[in-house]
């Protein structure tokens, strides 16, 4: 069997790429140390972090395309170029994100003075609380947070974008540098512990919930508005999000956190449906957690319940759900749209911030969605207690609405916002 060498090994092509590459290296040769010399002075000047990050992507990019290549002529040539271009800009940005991670940090331990115009009663409505709009707009983004958001989400999408040809010793990875991508996440952390201290401003909790909650969500809108971006620029199937999984998941869980912690605080500055979380609430107080398990006990005692848990209070609760809950719903879904429209999409339109324009309606969503699951709870809890404490009232039970109902005109709902 004949075995040809290959005419990359062979003797004669190697004497032919070394001619090669001396008559390009002699005719060059000036143009190469200018080059080289240029790089090395100026480039230390560029400090833009998106600029130094996309930089040593499109670097190895290129540097790969070369390794692929038949004729190693083009990558002998310009291999020094690209290691110097990669050590200047992962310098300057690991210089850059060490100063960004101590200017996050110093925002945490600022004291902040509370505004001087703000409602004093801490237990104030929704709707008391927007009669203000000049007010109504400080609950909106904050100009540091907006800022971050663009910055870090570029920086985000760059190191954790998965480029054609761009790959590290080989292989994809989650994250083209982990330094950026650790110094990036401790920055988040910081950023939102400094919404939290900004949002303590404030003295009433209700506007502290829609400031923390408005400036979380912004973050993630704002971040998975630049997925996007990315598929129209390069092709490539749409990420969830800029950000890896961790980063999401930290945001995430501060703004699904926000979000009932919201609900909670209207519910008791006589919210819509205050009088059916009232309800579960001394329920829960008076017969325990475990009283709404599958474990519970079947019947009790109604002997020494309290007044507000007796059996004309528990009718009352039942008929005030069952015929008002559908208008009830409806008016939280005008409240939580003048929440959104007062405290973010106003201010956004003021400044432009297509952002906040374009994910106002999934606010909305995600707020009426923690409204509905916090009804539906509560709503089972009321059925617990109707069905082990009041069995045989077949009245009572009788005007119970399911929850099947609720969910389906709920839906409904959600459909047209």
């Amino acid at each position: 069997m004949l075995v040809y060498p290959s005419v990359f090994f062979s003797s004669s092509a190697e004497e032919e790429f070394d001619k090669t590459e001396a008559l390009v290296r002699f005719v060059l040769g000036n143009a190469i140390d200018v080059a080289y010399n240029t790089i090395r002075e100026d480039l230390p000047l560029v400090t833009d972090r998106q600029s130094a990050l996309a930089g040593l992507r499109i670097i190895d990019i290129a540097k790969m395309h070369l390794c692929l290549l038949s004729n190693p002529v083009p990558l002998l040539l310009f291999s020094g170029f690209m290691e110097l271009v990669k050590k200047i800009l992962s310098d300057t940005l690991h210089s850059v994100m060490a100063n960004d991670l101590k200017s996050t940090q110093f925002l945490t331990s600022l004291e902040l003075p509370p505004f001087q115009r703000v409602p004093e009663d801490s237990k104030m409505g929704l709707n008391k609380l927007l009669e203000d709009r000049n007010y109504a707009s400080t609950l909106g983004v904050h100009p540091i947070v907006r800022r971050f958001s663009q910055i870090a989400g570029e920086l985000e999408l760059l190191n954790s974008a998965s480029l054609e040809g761009s790959m590290v010793n080989g292989v994809d990875v989650m994250v083209y540098d982990p330094a950026v991508s650790n110094a990036l996440y401790r920055e988040l952390e910081n950023v939102l512990e400094f919404i939290s201290v900004l949002a303590k401003r404030h003295k009433n909790i209700l506007a502290q919930r829609i400031f923390a909650l408005n400036n979380y969500f912004y973050i993630q809108a704002s971040w998975r508005r630049l997925s996007g971006a990315l598929k129209s620029a390069v092709g490539m199937e749409q990420l969830p999000c800029a950000a890896p999984p961790a980063h999401v998941n930290c945001i995430e869980s501060r703004l699904s956190n926000e979000v009932v912690r919201f609900v909670d605080e209207d519910s008791k500055a006589n919210g819509t449906f205050a009088y059916l979380f009232d309800f579960v609430q001394v329920a829960e107080a008076t017969l325990g957690t475990a009283f709404f398990t599958d474990d519970g006990l079947m019947e009790r005692s109604i002997d020494s319940l309290p007044d507000a848990l007796s059996e004309a209070a528990t009718m009352q609760a039942v008929l005030d759900f069952s015929q008002s809950w559908q208008a009830q719903f409806s008016e939280t879904c005008s409240l939580v749209k003048r929440v959104v429209s007062l405290t973010l999409t106003v201010a956004a339109a003021a400044a432009k911030d297509e952002v906040a324009l374009d994910c106002s309606k999934k606010l909305e969503e995600i707020v009426l969605k923690e409204y509905t699951q916090s009804v539906v709870e509560a709503n089972t809890k009321m059925h617990i207690v109707v069905t082990r404490l009041f069995g045989k009232n077949n009245e009572i039970r009788a005007r119970l609405t399911s929850n099947a109902t609720v969910l389906h005109e709920v839906k409904k709902v959600l459909q047209f916002l």
